[in-house]
């Protein structure tokens, strides 16, 4: 028997903003802490997303609840710019530790995935709860270095299968399988390194 669908829908965008300038005073270890100068930091970070998203439940399934689903598309496109005002700072590379040199760049990142969740058992002697669950991710990054022009497009798929098995009121197990991955930030994927 097919129950109606409960699917719920939702379409969001996003955009944020974030300019940041920091003097830190620079003294010198050599002279006494004697102040030379301020070194300026100015860092300027957009973001901007947009997202369509639907879930909700399939149909009613086969007596411990609904199959529930949860669909969606993500865009984003983040922005950032790290400046460190290098020309009025000619003492910069005479220290061992530097705070880095300028670096700015863009990462776009395309997203849709999906996730099904089926509960299998329900209020059973020894299965109090018993559900599986499966998700996949297909992404697009492109990462573009404003500074030197590099760019670079990773495309991957990620997957997840779960399942969560209550033998009894008190007790709950686990399982999970995945295969993951972690975006780079902007430090790592375009900071400039000064030796």
């Amino acid at each position: 028997e097919r129950a109606r669908s409960k699917i719920r829908a939702s379409v969001r965008a996003a955009g944020k903003t974030n300019t940041i300038k920091i003097k830190v005073p620079v003294r010198s270890t050599l002279s006494d802490n004697v102040e030379i100068g301020d070194f300026a930091v100015g860092t300027f970070f957009n973001d901007e997303v947009l997202t369509a998203d639907i879930n909700g439940d399939l149909f009613k399934g086969w007596g411990a609840g609904p199959i529930g689903v949860a669909a969606g598309l993500e865009y984003r496109r983040d922005k950032g710019d790290v400046t460190h005002q290098l020309d009025t700072t000619p003492w910069y590379n005479d220290f061992a530790l530097s705070y880095g040199l300028d670096f700015n760049g863009t990462i776009k990142v395309v997203e849709g995935y999906c996730e099904v969740n089926v509960p299998v058992l329900k209020d059973l002697p020894l299965a109090k709860n018993l559900e599986v669950d499966g998700a996949v991710r297909r992404t697009r990054n492109t990462s573009s270095d404003g500074i030197t022009g590099a760019s670079k497009d990773v495309n991957i798929t990620t997957w997840k299968l779960s399942a969560l098995y209550d033998p009894l009121d008190w007790l709950r197990l686990r399982a999970t399988r995945s295969s993951d991955i972690r975006a780079a930030g902007f430090r790592e994927l375009f900071s400039k390194t000064v030796l």
